[in-house]
């Protein structure tokens, strides 16, 4: 029951904002070709721009499991599972804060309060970060439980568990660095055997080559993770003075109090776990999701002490602050079950925000031209190619350094830029037959930039797409009527 604000909250925003991830439709195209030839592709067939010699995709597992879930409800079964999988991940915090002598009520509050920030890891639905979510609280369970009971059976699951977080997601890494620091943790304080957590953790190294690109996989992971993804705004260094970089200060600061009283509280691993992730949240802003995370379980002894210490300095304000947070949590209840009853009444009719996906332009393209080459924008290449494959292929999308070279990301990015005076060269090098704007990710940019040789051959509110050559009865296009079946694959 006390996880239930946490929870309602988490279903509250996936139905209101419930956004098509951009990505999505790229994981689900892969999965239906491994499903249609029986294996994992090694070459991409969906751009027609210069791509890597060997496509590794670190999350082709996601995507299968993805593109399974469509065929089974569309729409309302990815919500269900985006929230399914926000459940486990809001139950598996909890069972790894009762590590810590902490009230109960404390412990349900903060879970509630890191939530929050912690959303955008799953309003879009749905991403492969979800699984890494899941499965870090797992790991921070089992590395506890060890800690306190000196039990080797948590441990025996990990390594199972990392064969499959592999293949989910990039974040099997932080997995793998929670075991790293227990190991080191323990070396040092001697609390308890180091060798069993090392030897799960060499068990969870090997795991890593149950691939299906063998150790080169490996290396690829390692140049991911220090990318430069500077044209990507949530790789971008997170704002202080921002209301999101308030929140964190503000979280860092009721923790330092916390750290300052009572250090020993938490264990060593968790001390450097928080710090690391606060490092990378502030470097990459993508990942200060990875620090709420960590701080719901490990924060939470210092949170405790910080809100004992604010009830016996300011008694009255405290109890008004507690009736605030109790009015906010019936509140989020509320919201909750009137989310929960919205999806009950739409039914198969309940549909997801498509503001990145192109979908009735795609729908019109496919309609009206037999094929080509379509450039088109990092944000809507997903789902160009997912609907758009055979006929189309695609000059970029979201799968981005799995697939395309830098050179090739960097062309495709600078023809999308309002200010490039060199739109011209660049579309002339890329050679597409058709162009796909929308102003969702490239505002501004005028239909004449790309020069007369261009036509408007299709617009709605939200896309237009340039040809060489108009309509055949000189008209532009309108979107067609009705919503297209966009989950019935078409290859």
């Amino acid at each position: 029951m006390r996880l239930l604000p946490a929870f309602a909250l988490v279903l509250a925003r996936l139905v209101s904002d419930g956004i098509a991830d951009p990505d999505l439709f790229a994981r689900i195209a892969l999965g239906r070709l491994i499903i249609r030839d029986g294996a994992v592709p090694l070459q991409d067939p969906f751009a027609f721009t210069p791509t890597k010699a060997v496509w590794y995709d670190h999350e082709w597992l996601s995507g299968l499991i993805f593109y399974g879930i469509s065929r089974l409800g569309g729409d309302v079964a990815l919500l269900l599972f985006d929230v399914l999988i926000a459940w486990a991940t809001i139950r598996i915090l909890h069972a790894a804060q009762r590590a810590f002598s902490v009230p109960p009520t404390h412990a349900a509050v903060w879970v509630f309060f890191c939530i929050a920030p912690m959303l955008v890891g799953w309003l879009s639905i749905v991403r492969c970060r979800a699984f890494t979510f899941l499965l870090t609280t797992v790991f921070v369970l089992a590395c506890l439980r060890y800690r306190a009971t000196g039990r080797t059976i948590w441990m025996t699951a990990l390594p199972l568990l990392m064969a499959a977080w592999v293949n989910l997601q990039g974040g099997f890494v932080v997995g793998l660095g929670c075991l790293l620091l227990l190991a080191v943790s323990l070396l040092i304080d001697r609390s308890r055997p180091a060798r069993p957590v090392v030897l799960c953790l060499l068990a969870c190294l090997s795991m890593s080559l149950v691939n299906p690109y063998g150790p080169a996989y490996l290396r690829f992971v390692a140049e991911a993770l220090t990318k430069d993804r500077r044209t990507i705004s949530e790789w971008l260094p997170l704002d202080l003075v921002s209301t999101q970089g308030l929140v964190v200060l503000a979280t860092v600061a009721a923790l330092g109090f916390g750290l300052l009283r009572a250090r020993r509280a938490v264990p060593l691993e968790g001390q450097l776990l928080l710090l690391l992730a606060l490092g990378f949240g502030l470097r990459y802003q993508r990942l200060i999701t990875l620090f709420y995370l960590l701080a719901a379980v490990y924060g939470l002894p210092w949170i405790s002490v910080f809100a004992q210490a604010l009830r016996e300095a300011l008694p009255r304000r405290f109890r008004a602050l507690r009736r605030g947070v109790a009015l906010t949590l019936v509140g989020v209840l509320g919201w909750g079950g009137v989310s929960a009853a919205q999806v009950a009444w739409q039914g198969r009719h309940f549909s997801l925000h498509y503001v990145y996906s192109p979908v009735l332009a795609m729908e019109w393209l496919r309609l009206h031209r037999t094929g080509g080459k379509l450039l088109v924008h990092f944000d809507q290449g997903s789902y160009a190619l997912w609907r758009g494959y055979p006929q189309f292929t695609v000059s970029l999308d979201g799968r981005y350094e799995a697939v395309y070279p830098e050179a090739t990301a960097d062309l495709v990015d600078r023809v999308f830029r309002v200010t490039n005076p060199n739109r011209h060269r660049d579309v002339a090098q890329l050679a597409p037959d058709y162009i796909l704007l929308c102003a969702v990710s490239s505002p501004g940019v005028d239909n004449r930039a790309f020069g007369p040789m261009w036509t408007l051959i299709y617009q709605d509110p939200a896309c237009r797409l340039l040809g060489h050559e108009p309509n055949a009865d000189g008209r532009i296009g309108t979107p067609p009527e009705g919503w297209p079946d966009i989950w019935t694959p078409r290859f």
